[in-house]
């Protein structure tokens, strides 16, 4: 261990005074003290900590990202602070020392290796639950507590803060961006809704579809993307990623409505060269590559999941695909294919994504709702016909990115116009020779709405 760090140990109030001051005898002056409100600042300049792994200590190791030795209570068969400890251990934020193994010589061994450890990276767990529980509270009162379907008196909305991102209410059409208080969102859905309007009017109807992309797993943010469809009544295409998928995505699907699931691509691996567009199934790859790995991809998946989930529809990772490729698909058994708008593809049914609310090259929340309704109202201005696709990926989604989606299946679900394409019977139409135009694009009775 370093000779040139120190030790400070921190107890609670559960230590009796005098036994504290019995430990501290004959050690250096502030090596033992009180725990103290300014805890965490003192453990982001620690060079490591020892704890156990309770749930504040666990988010204070979170937040501070300070390499920690973990020897978690588990007396009377305990496990939560056990298992807590491993989740960190496995992201390398921390080392586990068991009770039943803890000695002075064990303690110092696992506090010298993790000091001669090298330093995790970034450990990509949000720490934003509070704003989170707060989203998911305000949509479900949305979509659950309104006073017509509960019986009740109309509850007044909470005071808002300036920057605040609000649930969209149908009928004031408050929604408010997170920019001041400038309402940018609001004149869109009036832009959108004026753009429904008129083609209602003239007898033309709006279908509208949605796909969301790098599914692996059952989670948090794939319950509230299930509750959300389920809620607005709109079919959901699920884009799986094949060697990513886990036992609970199967499970957890088989008790969700209306989820249909997509291949999407291999492994979602980047194999463009430096300075291009990612990619893992682009043209710089040989043909038989791209080949064998879209064969690989719906084998994996027809592996791991239920024959009833699965689609054959290929989905590639970033949108983007050799055209070559799209020319194999149908011999592999895929029958669909999406992506970004393009040309129609002999054997397969084309269904792509039109719109995509995250701002990927900035701030990676959503773009700005102004401009995007705009144009989502001007594309169906010009062409009806042609069906709106929405992209979506749960699991980077933030609470304005939640609250968007929320509030345009709001608008798009109420409207007469509009008409929800479930993608089971969007990729099972009849396949022509030339491929599915987007005109032509099979409707099931079933998925009217409105």
């Amino acid at each position: 261990m370093r000779p040139s760090l120190g030790w400070r140990i921190l107890a609670g109030n559960g230590v009796p005074d005098p036994e504290l001051a019995a430990i501290a005898h004959g050690l250096p002056e502030g090596t033992i003290g009180r725990a103290r409100p300014d805890y965490r600042s003192l453990l982001a300049g620690s060079a490591l900590s020892v704890s156990q792994c309770g749930y504040n200590t666990a988010l204070d190791l979170l937040a501070t990202a300070t390499p920690a030795v973990l020897v978690p209570f588990e007396a009377g068969g305990e496990t939560e602070q056990r298992l807590r400890a491993e989740c960190l251990a496995g992201r390398g934020l921390g080392r586990v020392l068991p009770e039943s193994e803890l000695t002075a010589e064990s303690l110092l061994h696992a506090v010298d290796a993790k000091l001669r450890a090298t330093p995790p990276g970034p450990h990509g767990i949000d720490l934003g639950g509070a704003a989170r529980t707060v989203a998911i509270v305000e949509d479900l009162f949305r979509l659950h507590g309104r006073p017509e379907v509960l019986g009740q008196a109309p509850v007044p909305p909470p005071a808002r803060e300036e920057g605040f991102v609000a649930p969209f209410e149908s009928r004031g059409l408050n929604v408010v961006a997170r920019n001041g208080g400038r309402e940018s969102a609001r004149l869109g859905f009036v832009a959108l809704r004026n753009a429904l309007d008129e083609a209602a009017a003239g007898g033309r109807g709006v279908r509208f579809w949605w796909r969301d992309d790098d599914a692996v797993a059952a989670s948090p943010a794939l319950d509230r993307l299930i509750a959300l469809a389920e809620a607005h009544g709109v079919p959901l295409l699920l884009a799986a990623i094949p060697s990513g998928i886990e036992p609970s995505l199967g499970e957890r699907l088989a008790v969700a409505k209306s989820v249909s699931v997509a291949v999407h691509g291999l492994a979602h691996h980047d194999h463009a060269p430096p300075g291009e567009k990612a990619a893992e199934f682009g043209p710089h790859r040989p043909l038989d590559a791209l080949v064998a790995d879209a064969a690989a991809g719906l084998r994996i998946a027809r592996a791991r999941l239920a024959e009833a989930q699965l689609l054959p529809v290929f989905v590639p990772p970033w949108n983007r695909f050799a055209p070559d490729l799209a020319a194999a698909l149908p011999g592999l058994g895929y029958r669909g294919l999406s992506a970004v708008p393009g040309p129609a593809i002999p054997g397969l049914v084309r269904a792509d994504a039109t719109l995509d609310p995250i701002d990927w090259r900035g701030t990676r929340s959503v773009r700005d709702p102004d401009t995007l309704l705009h144009d989502l109202a001007a594309g169906i201005t010009r062409d009806p016909s042609r069906p709106v696709g929405l992209l979506t990926h749960h699991r980077v989604h933030d609470a304005a990115i939640w609250a968007f989606v929320a509030d345009l299946l709001a608008v798009l679900r109420d409207h007469p116009a509009v008409t929800c394409l479930d993608p089971e019977s969007l990729f099972s139409g009849a396949m022509v020779e030339t491929g599915a135009a987007a005109s032509n694009l099979p409707v099931s009775p079933a998925a009217r709405t409105g």
